[in-house]
């Protein structure tokens, strides 16, 4: 499948290919079996410019595209979802909210080093329990002279305990019905911040997700990102972006479940014939086929209309939607043609089939995106 992507695309394309196929599928099943993060290669892809495609070169980065960093995040996720999921949080959400609102302090001391893997990073905005209708977030901080108090505990937070800096929202403790959600850099190493709960996730298990609990941690306001009250604004922003590059990841399972299925069916002989020849096969074939061209399209669709400079929250959130259930469609198929072998862990489907199940769940979950999408058809009633 051919799009005609610029020269510059095509070439960080192949580097993320090469890279993926050599550094990370080698070891993506037993870093699967023992939920272990890929310290070593994600430090590997920041000396490769992988964690910063999409930073300006005086930052260390590529200053390449949208597109340039989607086509990235397809090519890590067709051989180790887990990494490409590690690689979409740090470039999508922490590179990007501290490169459209940080301050040039935060991008000189910590976007610099962030291209080249010398710190990690990640984004902790989910929260396990169900906030206060008046207080949109239970973490909370306060205003103690000239320091800001952090309490509170986030949830689901991939790369937490490796990441060296962590991107957090929190909402004003005096906050009422007019909430004020900030974001705070916070250095992971600081006095009252820790791993308060390991999650053993169903997939994508290598990409370290934990919870951070936060107590009395006390910040300066350098470490405010953007300003105090636009929260919601920078939150939004990095959504927008990520959505397209959890689409990526879709697309890239996709693929690889395509190949995978295609290629299986033309080497297991049953009944005296390879399996590919029985119509019932083919015709999952057929659909992995058609579902990878879908999720092609409306990925690159997505991301270049970012790179357009046009609003890009409809199509991103379509995109996420179409691009996660396909790749949790396909993996089901290829499961089901690789049959018994596919219910086993001697062959990867059954780990793309649970890495899958991710996609339609976090940046906003399948049935949230549905809602969002109905509600803008039905007020503007047109394509």
């Amino acid at each position: 499948m051919e799009f005609l992507f610029s020269e510059d695309q095509s070439m960080i394309a192949e580097a993320a290919r090469d890279f993926a196929r050599d550094a990370l599928a080698p070891g993506a099943e037993e870093r699967d079996e023992n939920r272990s993060f890929p310290l070593e290669e994600i430090k590997q892809a920041g000396e490769l410019g992988l964690l910063a495609i999409n930073l300006p070169e005086e930052l260390g980065g590529a200053g390449l595209d949208t597109l340039s960093l989607a086509l990235v995040i397809k090519e890590i996720s067709k051989e180790d979802p887990a990494s490409g999921a590690v690689l979409a949080t740090m470039n999508g959400c922490f590179n990007e909210a501290l490169l459209k609102f940080g301050s040039d302090e935060m991008k000189e001391s910590l976007l610099s080093r962030a291209a080249t893997g010398e710190i990690l990073t990640c984004h902790a905005s989910t929260e396990e329990v169900g906030p206060d209708p008046d207080i949109p977030l239970v973490t909370t901080y306060r205003v103690e002279g000239d320091q800001y108090v952090l309490v509170g505990e986030k949830s689901f937070v991939s790369n937490a305990r490796c990441a060296d800096y962590a991107l957090v929202l929190a909402c004003d403790v005096n906050s009422n019905s007019d909430p004020v959600l900030t974001y705070f850099v916070v250095d992971m190493k600081a006095d009252g911040v820790s791993i308060s709960r390991e999650w053993e996730t169903l997939g994508q298990t290598a990409s370290d997700v934990c919870s951070i609990r936060f107590e009395d941690v006390r910040l300066k306001a350098d470490a405010i990102v953007g300003e105090e009250g636009k929260g919601g604004e920078v939150f939004e922003h990095i959504m927008d972006y990520w959505r397209i590059l959890i689409a990526a990841q879709g697309w890239g399972i996709t693929e690889k479940m395509y190949e995978a299925g295609a290629q299986y069916a033309g080497e297991r002989v049953q009944f005296g014939r390879q399996i590919g020849k029985f119509q019932a096969i083919q015709g999952m074939i057929a659909d992995n086929y058609a579902d990878a061209m879908i999720c092609q399209s409306v990925a690159v669709n997505a991301a270049m209309r970012r790179d357009s400079g046009l609003d890009c929250h409809v199509q991103g959130c379509a995109a996420k939607l179409i691009c996660s259930e396909a790749a949790f469609r396909t993996a089901d198929r290829s499961t089901q043609i690789f049959g018994g072998y596919g219910f086993s862990r001697e062959y990867p489907t059954q780990r793309y089939y649970r890495d899958a199940k991710g996609l339609g769940i976090y940046g906003k979950t399948s049935e949230q995106i549905r809602v969002s999408l109905g509600m803008t058809g039905l007020k503007e009633k047109k394509f």
